[in-house]
């Protein structure tokens, strides 16, 4: 009851007030009421406001990107791990990728510094995602472009651009071949973690073998292979064979002794320093001999070490999940631009 008679006072109050002030307005009372009109500049000039900001911030990224593509215009070598006589070669893939200038840079300098996706974003003024979605889309067409700059060329021309050094003793020789790996992250599966577990990088590793020419240009690249896979497996698989003709010789290792029966087979030749049985000395004669074919074999270290320039087959880069699935067609593309750089020896 107490509660009702409350409500019932406050409700007379309440019709008494809104009396009073009715009376009040039709008497015209001295304190008047002003009724502020709808202040909608407000949110006019709020929403241009933030069009503006964007505006500037889109005219900002502008201006930054082109700087970007200004310094990596100037600078090819460091960037895109391209020469400044060949930077040509991005209007070509340009062309044949229907893709833009961007989209083609942002491959070639993730291979080259082997940024993160964030930077490359950052550099770029896109997001991470975009970055990924550029690397997807364009490393497998680029690889397929440029892989045109890896051929294996005729007897004839080896011979005519044979550099001196080989002139001398070698000159039968259209092959020197090695391996190299690069890390991985260590897959989820045990027995992949197995398949590509190296010995002697003591990491999981993906496994190519390398062939160049006497004079350094790279004339053929494997398809990556577990870093547990032997060399003479490789070389069984990979299709290197299909490329000699009888009486090519090929240059190697001493580790690349299994292969020699391999070669043999092809009426080719092995030329690689001799073997020593543990405990025995080596002539003077052998000595000579394996210094000799050692100073020459150690070209296609040179060529290896040129790969690796492109920062993302540093042998410990450790290569993503997320890219494992591009690396044949990575090495291809930075095997094809070394091909661009020229000739190690002349």
């Amino acid at each position: 009851m107490k509660d009702a008679s409350t409500s019932l006072v406050k409700g007379k109050y309440i019709q008494k007030t809104e009396l009073s002030s009715s009376e009040e307005l039709s008497q015209g009372s001295s304190s008047e009421i002003t009724v502020l009109p709808l202040d909608s500049s407000f949110h006019v000039d709020s929403m241009s406001e933030t069009s503006s900001v964007a505006e500037e911030m889109n005219q900002s990224n502008v201006l930054k990107l082109k700087f970007q593509m200004e310094e990596m215009n100037s600078h090819p070598r460091m960037y895109l791990g391209i020469d400044p006589e060949n930077i040509f070669i991005v209007d070509r893939l340009t062309l044949f990728l229907k893709a833009s200038r961007a989209d083609v840079m942002t491959v070639l300098r993730k291979i080259r510094l082997n940024e993160s996706m964030e930077r490359l974003g950052h550099v770029f003024c896109v997001s991470r995602s975009t970055i990924s979605r550029r690397l997807h889309k364009n490393i497998p067409n680029m690889a397929q472009f440029l892989k045109s700059l890896i051929i294996w060329p005729e007897r004839s021309i080896i011979y005519a651009n044979l550099p001196l050094a080989f002139r001398a003793n070698f000159n039968n020789v259209q092959s020197i071949i090695d391996c190299f790996e690069v890390e991985i992250e260590k897959p989820s599966k045990p027995t992949h973690q197995a398949l590509t577990w190296s010995e002697y990088k003591k990491c999981n590793t993906v496994k190519y073998l390398i062939s160049c020419t006497p004079d350094g240009n790279i004339n053929f690249i494997s398809n990556g292979y577990g870093g547990r896979t032997s060399d003479s497996k490789i070389i069984q698989e990979c299709g290197y064979l299909d490329k000699l003709k009888p009486g090519t010789v090929v240059m190697a290792d001493r580790g690349f002794k299994a292969v020699e029966t391999i070669l043999s087979e092809k009426r080719c030749s092995l030329l690689r320093p001799p073997s020593v049985a543990t405990g025995s000395k080596m002539t003077e004669a052998e000595v000579r001999y394996t210094k000799l074919i050692a100073s020459l074999r150690v070209h296609v270290e040179r060529v290896i070490k040129r790969v690796r320039e492109y920062h993302f087959l540093e042998a410990h880069s450790c290569f993503h999940h997320d890219l494992l699935a591009l690396v044949d067609q990575i090495v291809i593309i930075a095997c094809a631009l070394s091909n661009l750089q020229g000739p190690l020896l002349h």
